[in-house]
């Protein structure tokens, strides 16, 4: 579980904007919102009261700009996401070390990989988190501790420190969520943390598969196979935590 929600504010001169926000945000459970602010005048004096993590702020306001508010509170709160109608000031955004940039009207697919990418920034690499379901228990869920997902129709089921997370999502967007370089599909209806692989088998069929931390054995099919063995290799060049990977005519590899 998290020990405390991230802090939020709000700041947009429109209402329905805030709303909206408001409504995306009741998604994530590890994300609460503690004040909004309708004033660019304000925010500065908003921002020091209340100390939030995380701020998401329109770029087209009255009296001053959200670039000019940046500016104004870049000392007080480290992570910014802008929220605008207007995607030409993407650019400048960045420049200015921006979290994220969203170009309303924003749905819910392109918040929640915002809100990947806050959580991402907030806390350490060992502490990467990724939220599994929505507010009718949903979960916010260490990606280290995610050690395989199964394809189940039109849903995934993701394993995690023994429970199953069922998301109506498809394999490769997942997958593409916990992140392409340490997640790898090993067949159509699998994908594994490299992280958790205890070792690499021939199975019974003449194919490989593999053993989790967990315990659990998936097959690998023959077109991943290779790729497979490659990546293990290459995660245990680079020191992460991931089966001996010798020569695949081996019983263990």
């Amino acid at each position: 579980m998290i020990a405390r929600p991230h802090s939020v504010i709000l700041i947009d001169d429109e209402a329905l904007a805030r709303r909206r926000l408001r409504q995306l945000l009741n998604e994530a459970p590890d994300f609460d919102v503690v004040g909004e602010c309708a004033d660019a005048r304000e925010v500065a004096r908003v921002v020091r009261d209340l100390r939030p993590d995380v701020v998401f702020l329109d770029v087209r306001m009255p009296y001053l700009d959200g670039f000019e508010v940046r500016e104004a509170i870049e000392s007080l709160v480290r992570h910014v996401v802008f929220v605008t109608a207007y995607a030409e000031h993407a650019a400048r955004a960045f420049d200015v070390a921006a979290t994220d940039y969203l170009v309303k009207p924003v749905t819910q697919a392109r918040f929640t990989a915002a809100l990947d990418r806050v959580r991402r920034s907030l806390g350490d690499p060992g502490e990467e988190r990724i939220l599994l379901g929505g507010r009718l228990g949903g979960a916010a869920v260490k990606v280290s501790e995610v050690t395989w997902v199964e394809a189940d129709g039109a849903y995934v089921v993701v394993h995690a420190a023994g429970r199953r997370h069922v998301l109506r999502e498809s394999m490769a967007q997942i997958l593409d969520r916990l992140g392409p370089t340490t997640f790898v599909r090993i067949h159509r209806s699998a994908g594994i943390n490299l992280a958790h692989v205890r070792a690499v088998r021939r199975g019974k069929t003449k194919g490989l598969e593999v053993e989790l931390t967990d315990g659990v054995r998936l097959p690998v099919s023959r077109r991943n196979a290779r790729d497979v063995v490659d990546l293990l290799r290459r995660s245990r060049k680079q020191g992460v935590n991931a089966a001996d990977v010798g020569d695949t005519g081996h019983n263990t590899v």
